[in-house]
């Protein structure tokens, strides 16, 4: 994997455990990094009565020993 394949800058987040809001997840920032982002696919569903889209990608970093399953990654927002 070349460098310059990393050309997207992705947040890494994770769940605040610690937070005394119990009204909703609150995810807070662990890092931003350097990812490469790959669109697999997208559709557009109704679900309770709302137009939701749905998009599924495959983000690829660089190895960190940081990361846990749980967390999520926010690309473009």
């Amino acid at each position: 994997m070349s460098i310059g394949s990393f050309n997207r800058r992705v947040r890494i987040e994770q769940q605040d455990t610690q937070s005394p809001h119990s009204d909703g997840i609150q995810w807070v920032l662990v890092d931003t990094v350097w990812a490469d982002v790959f669109m697999d696919s997208g559709r557009t569903v109704i679900a309770s009565d709302a137009l939701i889209s749905e998009v599924r990608a495959s983000v690829r970093i660089r190895y960190r020993r940081d990361i846990r399953a749980g967390m999520r990654v926010v690309v473009d927002g």
